[in-house]
Protein backbone atom coordinates (compact mmCIF):
# COMPACT_ATOMS: atom_id res chain seq x y z
CA UNK A 1 0.00 0.00 0.00
CA UNK A 2 2.79 2.29 0.89
CA UNK A 3 4.62 1.39 -2.11
CA UNK A 4 1.53 2.04 -4.29
CA UNK A 5 1.84 5.76 -2.69
CA UNK A 6 4.82 6.23 -3.43
CA UNK A 7 4.73 5.35 -6.66
CA UNK A 8 1.78 7.48 -7.50
CA UNK A 9 3.53 10.69 -5.90
CA UNK A 10 6.79 9.91 -7.98
CA UNK A 11 4.30 9.23 -11.00
CA UNK A 12 3.05 13.16 -10.23
CA UNK A 13 6.54 14.88 -9.34
CA UNK A 14 8.85 13.27 -11.80
CA UNK A 15 8.29 15.80 -14.03
CA UNK A 16 9.03 18.53 -11.59
CA UNK A 17 12.11 16.81 -10.19
CA UNK A 18 13.17 16.26 -14.10
CA UNK A 19 13.29 20.42 -14.23
CA UNK A 20 14.54 21.02 -11.38
CA UNK A 21 18.12 18.83 -11.90
CA UNK A 22 18.09 20.67 -15.31
CA UNK A 23 17.54 24.24 -13.86
CA UNK A 24 20.83 23.23 -11.54
CA UNK A 25 22.98 21.78 -14.15
CA UNK A 26 22.29 24.75 -16.38
CA UNK A 27 23.99 27.29 -13.25
CA UNK A 28 26.72 24.53 -11.86
CA UNK A 29 29.42 26.14 -14.03
CA UNK A 30 29.11 29.66 -12.15
CA UNK A 31 27.79 28.04 -9.32
CA UNK A 32 31.48 26.01 -9.36
CA UNK A 33 33.19 28.86 -10.24
CA UNK A 34 31.25 30.90 -7.20
CA UNK A 35 31.04 34.17 -9.64
CA UNK A 36 28.44 37.01 -9.80
CA UNK A 37 27.67 37.57 -13.24
CA UNK A 38 27.13 41.67 -13.15
CA UNK A 39 26.43 42.66 -17.06
CA UNK A 40 23.62 44.29 -18.62
CA UNK A 41 20.92 45.40 -16.51
CA UNK A 42 22.42 43.62 -13.77
CA UNK A 43 23.33 46.79 -11.24
CA UNK A 44 20.19 48.65 -12.14
CA UNK A 45 17.83 45.68 -10.77
CA UNK A 46 20.24 44.58 -8.17
CA UNK A 47 19.72 48.42 -6.95
CA UNK A 48 16.07 48.40 -7.21
CA UNK A 49 16.06 45.36 -5.02
CA UNK A 50 18.56 46.72 -2.92
CA UNK A 51 16.09 49.66 -2.04
CA UNK A 52 13.41 47.37 -1.36
CA UNK A 53 15.20 45.15 0.79
CA UNK A 54 16.36 47.92 2.91
CA UNK A 55 13.10 49.21 3.43
CA UNK A 56 11.25 45.84 4.19
CA UNK A 57 14.92 45.19 6.74
CA UNK A 58 14.69 48.89 8.67
CA UNK A 59 10.24 48.62 8.39
CA UNK A 60 10.62 52.34 6.82
CA UNK A 61 8.75 52.34 3.61
CA UNK A 62 8.36 54.62 0.89
CA UNK A 63 7.07 53.45 -1.78
CA UNK A 64 8.04 55.96 -4.57
CA UNK A 65 11.33 57.73 -3.05
CA UNK A 66 13.94 55.54 -3.46
CA UNK A 67 16.42 55.97 -0.24
CA UNK A 68 18.71 53.30 0.06
CA UNK A 69 19.14 52.43 -3.81
CA UNK A 70 20.43 54.31 -6.97
CA UNK A 71 23.01 56.22 -5.25
CA UNK A 72 20.54 57.35 -2.18
CA UNK A 73 19.21 59.57 -5.08
CA UNK A 74 15.61 59.67 -4.03
CA UNK A 75 14.81 58.19 -7.77
CA UNK A 76 11.45 56.99 -8.34
CA UNK A 77 12.05 53.73 -9.97
CA UNK A 78 10.50 50.94 -8.46
CA UNK A 79 6.97 52.85 -8.10
CA UNK A 80 7.01 52.90 -11.65
CA UNK A 81 8.55 49.45 -12.74
CA UNK A 82 6.98 46.37 -10.62
CA UNK A 83 6.90 47.68 -7.21
CA UNK A 84 5.16 44.65 -5.71
CA UNK A 85 7.83 42.39 -7.40
CA UNK A 86 10.67 44.47 -6.18
CA UNK A 87 9.97 43.94 -2.56
CA UNK A 88 9.32 40.15 -3.26
CA UNK A 89 12.65 40.20 -4.77
CA UNK A 90 14.04 42.84 -2.01
CA UNK A 91 12.84 39.85 0.82
CA UNK A 92 14.48 37.15 -1.33
CA UNK A 93 17.89 39.26 -1.08
CA UNK A 94 17.31 39.00 2.63
CA UNK A 95 16.79 35.25 2.68
CA UNK A 96 19.37 34.76 0.87
CA UNK A 97 22.19 36.82 2.60
CA UNK A 98 24.03 38.16 -0.17
CA UNK A 99 24.25 38.90 -3.73
CA UNK A 100 25.64 35.50 -5.30
CA UNK A 101 23.49 32.99 -3.51
CA UNK A 102 20.31 35.60 -4.75
CA UNK A 103 20.99 35.45 -8.14
CA UNK A 104 21.84 31.30 -8.14
CA UNK A 105 18.62 30.95 -6.30
CA UNK A 106 16.60 33.26 -8.60
CA UNK A 107 18.36 31.99 -12.09
CA UNK A 108 16.97 28.52 -10.84
CA UNK A 109 13.71 29.95 -9.89
CA UNK A 110 12.67 31.16 -13.17
CA UNK A 111 14.47 28.44 -15.20
CA UNK A 112 12.28 26.02 -13.17
CA UNK A 113 8.95 27.57 -13.46
CA UNK A 114 9.74 28.44 -17.39
CA UNK A 115 9.28 24.80 -17.74
CA UNK A 116 6.72 24.32 -15.58
CA UNK A 117 4.42 26.49 -17.49
CA UNK A 118 5.72 25.30 -21.31
CA UNK A 119 4.88 21.97 -19.41
CA UNK A 120 1.77 22.58 -18.23
CA UNK A 121 1.00 24.53 -21.91
CA UNK A 122 1.82 21.32 -23.56
CA UNK A 123 -0.09 18.83 -21.50
CA UNK A 124 -3.16 20.81 -22.01
CA UNK A 125 -2.97 20.24 -25.61
CA UNK A 126 -1.92 16.80 -25.75
CA UNK A 127 -2.39 14.91 -22.70
CA UNK A 128 1.11 13.24 -23.01
CA UNK A 129 3.42 13.59 -20.07
CA UNK A 130 6.69 12.23 -21.86
CA UNK A 131 6.31 15.02 -24.72
CA UNK A 132 5.35 17.68 -22.40
CA UNK A 133 8.88 17.02 -20.25
CA UNK A 134 10.77 17.49 -23.44
CA UNK A 135 8.86 20.51 -24.53
CA UNK A 136 9.54 21.89 -20.98
CA UNK A 137 12.84 21.54 -20.83
CA UNK A 138 13.77 22.63 -24.46
CA UNK A 139 12.22 26.02 -23.71
CA UNK A 140 14.11 26.17 -20.38
CA UNK A 141 17.19 25.72 -22.68
CA UNK A 142 15.65 28.69 -25.12
CA UNK A 143 15.19 31.16 -22.48
CA UNK A 144 17.73 33.25 -21.75
CA UNK A 145 19.63 32.64 -18.16
CA UNK A 146 18.56 35.26 -15.72
CA UNK A 147 21.74 35.37 -14.72
CA UNK A 148 22.99 36.43 -18.15
CA UNK A 149 22.89 39.92 -18.06
CA UNK A 150 19.27 40.25 -15.75
CA UNK A 151 17.13 41.58 -18.27
CA UNK A 152 13.40 41.11 -17.74
CA UNK A 153 13.55 39.04 -20.77
CA UNK A 154 14.12 35.96 -18.88
CA UNK A 155 11.09 37.21 -16.52
CA UNK A 156 8.84 37.97 -19.15
CA UNK A 157 9.45 34.15 -21.19
CA UNK A 158 9.04 32.90 -17.37
CA UNK A 159 5.26 34.59 -17.69
CA UNK A 160 4.50 33.54 -21.74
CA UNK A 161 3.26 30.19 -21.03
CA UNK A 162 1.04 31.00 -18.05
CA UNK A 163 -0.80 33.94 -20.57
CA UNK A 164 -0.96 31.05 -22.85
CA UNK A 165 -2.86 28.54 -20.77
CA UNK A 166 -5.23 31.25 -20.88
CA UNK A 167 -4.85 31.77 -25.14
CA UNK A 168 -5.54 28.04 -25.02
CA UNK A 169 -8.54 27.78 -23.10
CA UNK A 170 -10.24 30.51 -25.18
CA UNK A 171 -9.57 28.62 -28.39
CA UNK A 172 -10.24 24.84 -27.02
CA UNK A 173 -13.39 25.19 -24.78
CA UNK A 174 -16.55 25.95 -26.01
CA UNK A 175 -18.55 26.17 -23.39
CA UNK A 176 -16.14 28.09 -21.01
CA UNK A 177 -13.52 29.69 -23.04
CA UNK A 178 -12.34 31.90 -20.10
CA UNK A 179 -12.41 31.50 -16.65
CA UNK A 180 -12.37 35.03 -15.36
CA UNK A 181 -10.18 34.62 -12.38
CA UNK A 182 -7.24 32.56 -14.29
CA UNK A 183 -7.47 35.53 -16.16
CA UNK A 184 -7.20 37.99 -13.43
CA UNK A 185 -4.57 36.49 -11.81
CA UNK A 186 -2.31 35.82 -14.39
CA UNK A 187 -2.46 39.43 -15.81
CA UNK A 188 -2.13 40.57 -12.71
CA UNK A 189 0.71 39.27 -11.51
CA UNK A 190 2.32 39.91 -15.02
CA UNK A 191 1.20 43.43 -13.94
CA UNK A 192 2.64 43.67 -10.95
CA UNK A 193 6.17 42.76 -12.21
CA UNK A 194 6.40 43.97 -15.79
CA UNK A 195 4.17 46.57 -17.80
CA UNK A 196 5.99 46.36 -20.77
CA UNK A 197 4.92 42.75 -21.36
CA UNK A 198 1.54 43.09 -20.56
CA UNK A 199 0.97 45.03 -24.28
CA UNK A 200 2.46 41.97 -25.89
CA UNK A 201 0.23 39.54 -23.95
CA UNK A 202 -2.78 41.61 -24.56
CA UNK A 203 -1.89 41.74 -28.43
CA UNK A 204 -1.62 37.53 -28.14
CA UNK A 205 -4.37 37.12 -26.15
CA UNK A 206 -7.09 39.65 -28.77
CA UNK A 207 -5.93 37.02 -31.10
CA UNK A 208 -6.91 34.03 -29.35
CA UNK A 209 -10.57 35.87 -27.98
CA UNK A 210 -11.59 36.45 -31.91
CA UNK A 211 -10.86 32.77 -32.43
CA UNK A 212 -12.41 32.21 -29.42
CA UNK A 213 -15.54 34.44 -29.98
CA UNK A 214 -16.14 32.85 -33.57
CA UNK A 215 -16.47 29.34 -31.67
CA UNK A 216 -17.88 29.71 -28.58
CA UNK A 217 -21.57 28.51 -27.44
CA UNK A 218 -22.25 31.30 -25.41
CA UNK A 219 -20.21 34.61 -26.92
CA UNK A 220 -22.49 36.65 -24.37
CA UNK A 221 -21.22 34.66 -21.46
CA UNK A 222 -17.74 34.96 -23.10
CA UNK A 223 -17.77 38.66 -23.17
CA UNK A 224 -18.88 38.97 -19.58
CA UNK A 225 -16.31 36.78 -18.59
CA UNK A 226 -14.24 39.02 -20.18
CA UNK A 227 -15.53 42.43 -18.38
CA UNK A 228 -15.04 40.20 -14.77
CA UNK A 229 -11.36 39.74 -15.62
CA UNK A 230 -10.71 42.90 -16.69
CA UNK A 231 -12.57 44.82 -13.48
CA UNK A 232 -10.77 42.49 -11.04
CA UNK A 233 -7.27 42.74 -13.09
CA UNK A 234 -8.04 46.57 -12.57
CA UNK A 235 -8.68 45.99 -8.96
CA UNK A 236 -6.01 43.66 -8.19
CA UNK A 237 -3.19 46.71 -10.19
CA UNK A 238 -4.99 49.90 -8.87
CA UNK A 239 -1.91 50.77 -7.59
CA UNK A 240 0.36 50.52 -11.55
CA UNK A 241 -1.95 52.25 -13.55
CA UNK A 242 -1.94 55.17 -10.86
CA UNK A 243 1.32 55.70 -11.37
CA UNK A 244 1.60 55.33 -14.72
CA UNK A 245 -1.38 58.16 -15.09
CA UNK A 246 0.74 59.88 -12.74
CA UNK A 247 3.68 59.77 -14.88
CA UNK A 248 2.44 60.81 -17.97
CA UNK A 249 0.04 63.65 -16.80
CA UNK A 250 1.81 65.30 -13.71
CA UNK A 251 5.31 64.79 -14.37
CA UNK A 252 7.85 64.83 -17.27
CA UNK A 253 10.43 61.90 -17.66
CA UNK A 254 12.96 60.61 -19.41
CA UNK A 255 12.07 57.30 -20.68
CA UNK A 256 14.74 54.47 -20.95
CA UNK A 257 17.63 54.82 -23.57
CA UNK A 258 16.73 55.32 -27.28
CA UNK A 259 18.16 52.15 -29.44
CA UNK A 260 17.81 51.63 -33.37
CA UNK A 261 14.92 49.08 -33.81
CA UNK A 262 15.88 48.31 -37.07
CA UNK A 263 19.02 46.96 -35.96
CA UNK A 264 17.80 44.95 -32.75
CA UNK A 265 15.94 42.22 -34.17
CA UNK A 266 16.61 38.53 -33.24
CA UNK A 267 18.89 36.47 -35.46
CA UNK A 268 18.74 33.50 -36.50
CA UNK A 269 22.04 32.67 -34.46
CA UNK A 270 20.28 33.01 -32.02
CA UNK A 271 18.72 28.91 -31.99
CA UNK A 272 21.23 26.45 -32.58
CA UNK A 273 21.31 24.71 -36.28
CA UNK A 274 19.26 21.50 -34.92
CA UNK A 275 16.19 23.82 -33.66
CA UNK A 276 15.79 26.07 -36.58
CA UNK A 277 15.82 22.40 -38.64
CA UNK A 278 12.89 21.34 -35.99
CA UNK A 279 10.99 24.92 -35.99
CA UNK A 280 10.97 24.52 -40.48
CA UNK A 281 9.65 20.62 -40.19
CA UNK A 282 6.74 21.85 -37.76
CA UNK A 283 5.88 24.42 -40.45
CA UNK A 284 6.45 22.04 -43.66
CA UNK A 285 3.72 19.39 -41.24
CA UNK A 286 1.50 21.69 -40.37
CA UNK A 287 0.85 22.99 -44.52
CA UNK A 288 1.15 19.30 -45.51
CA UNK A 289 -1.47 18.31 -42.44
CA UNK A 290 -3.58 21.22 -41.79
CA UNK A 291 -6.62 19.49 -41.72
CA UNK A 292 -5.41 17.37 -38.58
CA UNK A 293 -5.38 20.37 -36.12
CA UNK A 294 -7.05 24.01 -36.62
CA UNK A 295 -5.40 24.12 -33.05
CA UNK A 296 -1.58 23.47 -34.40
CA UNK A 297 -2.51 26.01 -37.61
CA UNK A 298 -3.16 28.64 -35.29
CA UNK A 299 -0.33 28.15 -33.16
CA UNK A 300 1.90 27.84 -35.81
CA UNK A 301 0.60 30.71 -38.04
CA UNK A 302 0.52 32.89 -34.87
CA UNK A 303 4.38 31.51 -34.10
CA UNK A 304 5.97 32.84 -37.93
CA UNK A 305 3.44 35.85 -37.54
CA UNK A 306 5.23 37.27 -34.03
CA UNK A 307 8.46 35.68 -35.51
CA UNK A 308 8.64 37.85 -38.42
CA UNK A 309 8.27 40.81 -36.25
CA UNK A 310 10.69 40.08 -33.90
CA UNK A 311 13.01 40.08 -36.77
CA UNK A 312 14.86 42.74 -38.91
CA UNK A 313 12.71 41.99 -41.79
CA UNK A 314 10.04 43.66 -40.97
CA UNK A 315 10.34 47.20 -41.77
CA UNK A 316 11.16 48.31 -38.33
CA UNK A 317 12.93 51.50 -39.80
CA UNK A 318 10.08 52.66 -41.17
CA UNK A 319 8.25 52.52 -38.24
CA UNK A 320 10.27 53.76 -35.51
CA UNK A 321 10.46 57.06 -38.38
CA UNK A 322 6.88 57.18 -37.93
CA UNK A 323 6.65 56.46 -34.28
CA UNK A 324 9.90 57.83 -32.85
CA UNK A 325 8.78 56.99 -29.07
CA UNK A 326 8.94 53.53 -29.93
CA UNK A 327 13.17 53.92 -29.68
CA UNK A 328 12.79 54.53 -25.82
CA UNK A 329 9.82 52.31 -24.87
CA UNK A 330 9.65 49.13 -26.87
CA UNK A 331 13.63 49.65 -27.63
CA UNK A 332 13.80 46.02 -29.24
CA UNK A 333 11.70 44.32 -31.62
CA UNK A 334 13.77 40.62 -30.40
CA UNK A 335 11.37 41.02 -27.79
CA UNK A 336 9.11 39.83 -29.57
CA UNK A 337 10.43 36.75 -29.30
CA UNK A 338 9.69 35.52 -26.40
CA UNK A 339 5.93 34.71 -28.34
CA UNK A 340 6.94 33.48 -30.90
CA UNK A 341 9.38 30.19 -29.04
CA UNK A 342 6.46 29.16 -26.72
CA UNK A 343 3.99 29.36 -29.60
CA UNK A 344 6.28 27.25 -31.66
CA UNK A 345 6.50 24.54 -29.13
CA UNK A 346 3.09 24.20 -28.24
CA UNK A 347 2.75 23.53 -32.22
CA UNK A 348 5.66 20.71 -32.00
CA UNK A 349 3.88 19.07 -29.09
CA UNK A 350 0.73 18.76 -30.85
CA UNK A 351 2.48 17.59 -34.01
CA UNK A 352 4.73 15.25 -32.53
CA UNK A 353 1.68 14.05 -30.50
CA UNK A 354 -0.64 13.28 -33.66
CA UNK A 355 2.67 11.49 -35.12
CA UNK A 356 2.96 8.87 -31.72
CA UNK A 357 -0.99 8.44 -31.81
CA UNK A 358 -0.56 6.91 -35.45
CA UNK A 359 1.32 4.26 -33.75
CA UNK A 360 4.29 4.00 -36.35
CA UNK A 361 7.01 3.10 -33.93
CA UNK A 362 10.37 4.15 -35.88
CA UNK A 363 8.31 7.43 -36.72
CA UNK A 364 7.85 7.59 -33.16
CA UNK A 365 11.42 6.75 -32.14
CA UNK A 366 12.93 9.35 -34.49
CA UNK A 367 10.52 12.50 -33.17
CA UNK A 368 11.77 11.67 -29.54
CA UNK A 369 15.23 11.44 -30.55
CA UNK A 370 14.80 14.86 -32.61
CA UNK A 371 13.25 16.16 -29.46
CA UNK A 372 15.73 15.13 -27.29
CA UNK A 373 18.77 15.97 -29.49
CA UNK A 374 17.31 19.48 -29.98
CA UNK A 375 17.13 19.98 -26.22
CA UNK A 376 20.35 18.81 -25.91
CA UNK A 377 22.00 21.19 -28.33
CA UNK A 378 20.24 24.14 -26.42
CA UNK A 379 21.42 22.83 -23.09
CA UNK A 380 24.69 22.70 -24.40
CA UNK A 381 24.32 26.32 -26.02
CA UNK A 382 23.15 27.94 -22.51
CA UNK A 383 25.43 26.31 -20.36
CA UNK A 384 28.34 27.47 -22.64
CA UNK A 385 26.82 30.89 -22.98
CA UNK A 386 26.54 30.68 -18.76
CA UNK A 387 30.13 29.90 -18.91
CA UNK A 388 31.34 32.73 -20.87
CA UNK A 389 29.47 34.87 -18.78
CA UNK A 390 30.90 33.75 -15.65
CA UNK A 391 34.08 34.19 -16.98
CA UNK A 392 33.76 37.20 -18.83
CA UNK A 393 31.53 39.40 -16.52
CA UNK A 394 32.17 42.82 -15.68
CA UNK A 395 34.09 42.38 -12.16
CA UNK A 396 37.15 40.23 -13.37
CA UNK A 397 37.45 43.41 -16.22
CA UNK A 398 37.93 45.64 -13.46
CA UNK A 399 40.95 46.89 -10.98
CA UNK A 400 38.54 46.21 -8.13
CA UNK A 401 38.10 43.13 -9.06
CA UNK A 402 38.86 41.00 -5.69
CA UNK A 403 36.65 44.52 -4.10
CA UNK A 404 33.34 43.96 -6.51
CA UNK A 405 33.81 39.40 -5.77
CA UNK A 406 33.58 40.68 -2.22
CA UNK A 407 30.97 42.73 -2.45
CA UNK A 408 28.66 40.30 -3.89
CA UNK A 409 29.39 37.23 -1.17
CA UNK A 410 29.26 39.51 1.73
CA UNK A 411 26.18 40.27 4.03
CA UNK A 412 26.85 44.01 4.02
CA UNK A 413 24.84 44.02 0.50
CA UNK A 414 24.89 47.70 0.29
CA UNK A 415 29.36 47.50 -0.15
CA UNK A 416 28.36 46.44 -4.08
CA UNK A 417 26.94 49.96 -4.86
CA UNK A 418 29.49 51.44 -2.77
CA UNK A 419 31.52 52.68 -5.59
CA UNK A 420 29.17 52.51 -9.01
CA UNK A 421 26.94 54.93 -9.63
CA UNK A 422 23.81 53.32 -12.01
CA UNK A 423 23.78 55.46 -14.36
CA UNK A 424 20.65 54.78 -16.50
CA UNK A 425 18.30 57.47 -17.39
CA UNK A 426 15.23 55.90 -16.25
CA UNK A 427 12.17 57.88 -14.64
CA UNK A 428 14.30 60.81 -14.30
CA UNK A 429 12.58 64.68 -14.27
CA UNK A 430 12.68 66.38 -17.88
CA UNK A 431 13.27 70.35 -16.66
CA UNK A 432 14.72 70.85 -20.15
CA UNK A 433 14.62 69.12 -23.00
CA UNK A 434 18.18 67.47 -23.50
CA UNK A 435 18.86 64.11 -24.61
CA UNK A 436 19.20 61.16 -22.70
CA UNK A 437 22.91 60.83 -23.07
CA UNK A 438 23.34 64.22 -21.85
CA UNK A 439 21.05 63.10 -18.95
CA UNK A 440 23.36 60.70 -18.18
CA UNK A 441 26.85 62.72 -18.20
CA UNK A 442 25.14 65.47 -16.15
CA UNK A 443 23.51 62.68 -13.47
CA UNK A 444 27.01 61.23 -13.11
CA UNK A 445 28.93 64.59 -13.18
CA UNK A 446 27.38 65.41 -10.33
CA UNK A 447 27.30 62.31 -8.08
CA UNK A 448 31.12 62.29 -9.19
CA UNK A 449 31.13 65.89 -7.43
CA UNK A 450 29.66 65.04 -4.58
CA UNK A 451 31.56 61.46 -3.46
CA UNK A 452 32.74 61.90 0.35
CA UNK A 453 31.02 64.80 0.81
CA UNK A 454 27.68 64.59 2.09
CA UNK A 455 26.84 61.95 5.31
CA UNK A 456 23.52 60.30 4.20
CA UNK A 457 20.60 58.81 6.14
CA UNK A 458 17.48 57.15 6.11
CA UNK A 459 14.26 58.93 8.54
CA UNK A 460 11.39 57.82 9.54
CA UNK A 461 8.01 57.94 6.67
CA UNK A 462 10.45 57.75 4.03
CA UNK A 463 12.84 60.46 4.32
CA UNK A 464 16.01 61.41 3.56
CA UNK A 465 18.57 63.65 5.01
CA UNK A 466 21.91 64.92 3.77
CA UNK A 467 24.11 66.49 6.25
CA UNK A 468 27.94 68.47 5.12
CA UNK A 469 29.81 71.16 5.87
CA UNK A 470 30.60 74.36 4.02
CA UNK A 471 33.40 77.12 4.63
CA UNK A 472 31.03 79.28 1.63
CA UNK A 473 28.13 80.52 1.25
CA UNK A 474 27.84 79.88 -2.67
CA UNK A 475 24.85 77.92 -4.34
CA UNK A 476 25.07 73.64 -4.65
CA UNK A 477 23.88 71.03 -6.46
CA UNK A 478 22.91 68.78 -4.43
CA UNK A 479 23.39 64.84 -4.95
CA UNK A 480 19.44 64.13 -5.12
CA UNK A 481 16.18 63.65 -7.44
CA UNK A 482 13.32 66.12 -7.19
CA UNK A 483 9.93 65.75 -8.56
CA UNK A 484 6.46 67.34 -8.51
CA UNK A 485 5.80 65.60 -5.42
CA UNK A 486 8.91 66.25 -3.92
CA UNK A 487 9.17 68.57 -0.85
CA UNK A 488 12.72 69.92 0.45
CA UNK A 489 13.97 71.23 3.94
CA UNK A 490 16.72 72.82 4.11
CA UNK A 491 18.81 73.74 7.63
CA UNK A 492 15.10 72.59 9.07
CA UNK A 493 13.07 75.39 6.87
CA UNK A 494 10.53 74.37 4.11
CA UNK A 495 11.43 75.91 0.28
CA UNK A 496 8.46 76.33 -1.42
CA UNK A 497 10.27 77.19 -4.38
CA UNK A 498 13.33 75.30 -5.48
CA UNK A 499 15.92 75.76 -8.30
CA UNK A 500 16.96 72.55 -10.29
CA UNK A 501 18.89 71.43 -13.11
CA UNK A 502 17.76 70.32 -16.23
CA UNK A 503 17.38 66.52 -14.68
CA UNK A 504 16.07 67.86 -11.12
CA UNK A 505 18.32 67.99 -9.10
CA UNK A 506 18.49 70.95 -7.07
CA UNK A 507 20.32 74.17 -6.58
CA UNK A 508 20.77 75.56 -2.91
CA UNK A 509 22.61 78.48 -1.53
CA UNK A 510 24.65 76.81 1.56
CA UNK A 511 25.71 78.65 4.71
CA UNK A 512 29.00 78.42 6.05
CA UNK A 513 29.37 75.62 8.55
CA UNK A 514 26.62 72.90 9.35
CA UNK A 515 23.93 72.21 6.60
CA UNK A 516 21.47 69.52 6.19
CA UNK A 517 19.10 68.81 4.11
CA UNK A 518 15.38 66.31 4.46
CA UNK A 519 14.13 65.04 0.73
CA UNK A 520 10.61 63.61 1.00
CA UNK A 521 7.71 62.64 -1.59
CA UNK A 522 4.20 63.92 -0.68
CA UNK A 523 1.94 61.08 -1.43
CA UNK A 524 -1.54 62.21 -2.53
CA UNK A 525 -4.96 60.94 -1.27
CA UNK A 526 -5.96 59.36 -4.45
CA UNK A 527 -2.95 56.89 -5.19
CA UNK A 528 -3.39 56.38 -1.09
CA UNK A 529 -6.79 55.06 -2.20
CA UNK A 530 -5.22 53.08 -4.88
CA UNK A 531 -2.79 51.27 -2.77
CA UNK A 532 -5.42 50.29 -0.31
CA UNK A 533 -7.91 49.15 -2.91
CA UNK A 534 -4.82 46.97 -4.50
CA UNK A 535 -3.77 45.54 -1.23
CA UNK A 536 -7.22 44.57 0.08
CA UNK A 537 -8.32 42.81 -3.56
CA UNK A 538 -5.35 40.52 -3.38
CA UNK A 539 -5.65 39.71 0.49
CA UNK A 540 -9.77 38.82 -0.43
CA UNK A 541 -7.89 36.90 -3.40
CA UNK A 542 -5.80 34.61 -0.94
CA UNK A 543 -8.39 34.41 1.43
CA UNK A 544 -10.94 32.94 -1.08
CA UNK A 545 -8.19 30.58 -2.56
CA UNK A 546 -7.27 29.36 0.65
CA UNK A 547 -10.93 28.26 1.22
CA UNK A 548 -11.23 27.03 -2.14
CA UNK A 549 -8.28 24.63 -1.01
CA UNK A 550 -9.81 23.64 2.05
CA UNK A 551 -13.07 22.68 0.50
CA UNK A 552 -11.30 20.82 -2.31
CA UNK A 553 -9.29 18.75 0.27
CA UNK A 554 -12.43 18.15 2.69
CA UNK A 555 -14.41 16.96 -0.12
CA UNK A 556 -11.57 14.54 -1.71
CA UNK A 557 -11.32 13.40 1.99
CA UNK A 558 -14.70 12.16 1.20
CA UNK A 559 -14.89 10.64 -1.46
CA UNK A 560 -11.76 9.04 -0.94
Amino acid sequence: MINKKVENILEKLWPYIVFAIVAFILVSYQIQKHTTILVGDGFFHFSRFYDAAMQIKNHNFSYYQMNYGFNQTGRIINGLYGPFFAYLMGGLVLICKNWFNFQIVTTFLISFISAVGMYLCSKKVTNNTKISVLIGIIYMAQVKLWSNGSTFTSISSMLVPFVLLCGIRMVTDNDKPISWIQLALVMSIVSQIHVLSIILFVILLILFFIVGLIKANNKSRMWLDLLFAVLATLLLTANIWLSLFYSKFNENLFNPISANMAGTGISVRRFTILTVITFLLQIIYVVVNHKKSSLNVLMTSLAIIFWILSTKFFPWKIIQKMFPILKETFQYPRRISILFIPLILVGIAISANEIIKADNKNITLGIVVLLSLVFLSSYNRTLRLNSFYTVNTVMLNTKENHQQIAATKTKNLGQLFKNNIINAPDYLPKDKNISSKKAMRLYKRVLKKSKGKFKYKVLTKGRLRIAWRSNTNKKITLPLVMYNQSQLKLNKKLKNIVHKNAIGMPRVKQKIGKNSVVLSYKNTFLFKSAITITIISWLVVILLGIAFAIKRRSLSRVHG
